[in-house]
């Protein structure tokens, strides 16, 4: 083909991108952990009442589960204290025997001090175990959303296609209409020095 001569046909094009089905389907995986960081990176360290009742009630569990074994063996303990000293001494009030069952009883009062105690430790771990399970769902849905790199890719090469397309098609247009673009760009100047503007 020659400047300044009509040809046949149209300007060439470049083939655009196709979308594989691993292409669309990143496509879809990173439209879900768009929504995902949308709908959850606001509410990662909110804690609902229906959260936080969901988490003092698994604390409770553990917390009476804990003191109804203590208050088993304490019991147990005491009764056989009992049996062991009203045996030995004929009664339950003689000072040996009322020794040894008010260490065991002091000694349970420490522990039921550190069953409290612990059961506050348990609920802050409780939170923190909740916390972290959010920001690993909020990492997982960034992550998804990271997928969307590879489609968004053939987006921006198919774009760059249709924009060098267009470029092919105006200068096929304007080489194939009567001249070239240079010269359709100087034909002013040349009607100009001619005298024909006056």
């Amino acid at each position: 083909m020659s400047f300044g001569k009509k040809g046949g046909g149209s300007a060439p094009q470049y083939s655009k991108f196709k979308d594989t089905p691993w292409i669309t389907q990143g496509r879809e995986i990173a439209d879900i952990g768009g929504k995902g960081v949308l709908n959850n990176y606001n509410k990662v360290n909110v804690f609902d009442d229906a959260t936080k009742a969901s988490l003092d009630a698994r604390n409770n569990d553990v917390y009476q589960r804990a003191f109804g074994d203590m208050e088993r063996q304490y019991n147990n303990i005491m009764n056989k204290y009992a049996a062991s000293n009203y045996n030995r001494f004929g009664t339950l009030n003689a000072t040996a025997p009322y020794y040894n069952t008010d260490n065991y009883q002091r000694d349970f009062q420490r522990q039921m001090n550190d069953l409290a105690y612990n059961k506050a430790i348990n609920y802050d771990k409780l939170v923190d175990n909740e916390l972290q399970r959010r920001y690993k769902t909020l990492d997982m849905f960034g992550n998804m959303y990271g997928y969307g790199q590879t489609p968004h890719s053939v987006d921006i090469a198919n774009w760059n296609t249709t924009n060098t397309n267009k470029d092919l098609a105006m200068q096929y247009a304007n080489n194939s209409g009567g001249g070239s673009f240079l010269q359709s760009f100087l034909a002013p100047l040349s009607i100009a020095s001619s005298g024909g503007i006056m």
